[in-house]
């Protein structure tokens, strides 16, 4: 009986062992290894796929804006210089012209290179009565004038591009002045846009002549051509003229026949430069504006 129990378990051992040794191997399955190569070339796409796209969302960089051609010219500009900045309205709009005066705390000084427009000092009222006390001493005051409104406002808005505007500095302006030997104090003005005053001018521009017994002087650098293609009212120096008078000046020929409009000054008394250079008086109307500022870099 033991033996035949034995027997028994002896072949249902070896059964098993022949199920097992007769179960399909995938190793050796062609179909079940092209399944599994596929699974795992879709694996690697989708690894690089993942990779492609990470790199696609990177930003690309962009480039520096390329500033305004008239900001890099303040950037790169030397005293002496004539540059470019802002434009006006001469029938189309064309560039203003700039001279580099000065840099000092304030900035870059710039003038205008031409006298632009005329401008009146005051606000005339066409009343010959009420215009003839407004043109009395002391009633030109650049705090309350014309001038210094439209340089401020109309002229400042329209002719300057955002980026401009930006660079444009608000100063204050000492104001006080001397005439015949004595010294008038006015207040102090903040603005972006002016005229110089008549010592500025005369720091900036070589006099040729001064009068002895007034403030009056004579400057050929200070004598200041129209806009060209404007309509503003000139004067020039004839031969005759400069042997008659202006050689006695100490101008050089240069000035015969130059063609110079009267520009203002910011200086009370309705001072300014004449045609010819003279620094004085001039007309309460009929002269034109010049305007300066102060730019940063």
């Amino acid at each position: 009986m033991k033996r035949m129990i034995m027997m028994t378990i002896v072949v249902l051992a070896l059964y098993c062992l022949a199920g097992c040794s007769s179960k399909p191997s995938t190793q050796d399955d062609p179909a079940v290894t092209a399944k599994q190569d596929s699974a795992g070339s879709e694996k690697q796409d989708k690894s690089d796929n993942s990779v492609d796209t990470k790199a696609k969302s990177t930003p690309t960089p962009q480039p520096t804006p390329t500033p305004e051609p008239s900001l890099q010219m303040l950037a790169d500009a030397k005293v002496g210089d004539i540059i470019t900045f802002g434009a006006w309205w001469f029938g189309d709009y064309e560039k203003i012209e700039w001279i580099v005066l000065d840099e000092n705390d304030n900035g870059l000084l710039l003038l205008s290179r031409y006298v632009l427009k005329e401008v009146d000092y005051i606000e005339m009222s066409g009343d010959p009565e009420y215009d003839a006390a407004m043109s009395e001493p002391g009633m030109a005051e650049w705090e309350i004038s014309k001038l210094r409104n439209y340089l401020n406002g109309e002229f400042y808005r329209d002719a300057f591009s955002d980026g401009e505007k930006r660079k444009i500095k608000s100063v204050s302006l000492v104001n006080d002045f001397v005439w015949e030997g004595e010294r008038n104090e006015r207040h102090a003005t903040e603005d972006k846009v002016f005229c110089l005053s008549m010592e500025e001018a005369k720091k900036y521009f070589p006099v040729n002549r001064q009068d002895e017994y007034s403030e009056r002087a004579f400057s050929e650098a200070a004598i200041a051509e129209p806009l060209p293609g404007s309509n503003l009212i000139y004067g020039t120096i004839s031969e005759d003229d400069y042997e008659n008078r202006y050689i006695r000046l100490n101008y050089s020929r240069d000035c015969i026949e130059k063609q110079g409009t009267a520009w203002w000054f910011r200086t009370p008394e309705w001072i300014g430069v004449a045609s010819d250079g003279c620094m004085e008086g001039v007309s309460y109307s009929g002269a034109g504006v010049r305007p300066a500022m102060y730019v940063n870099r």
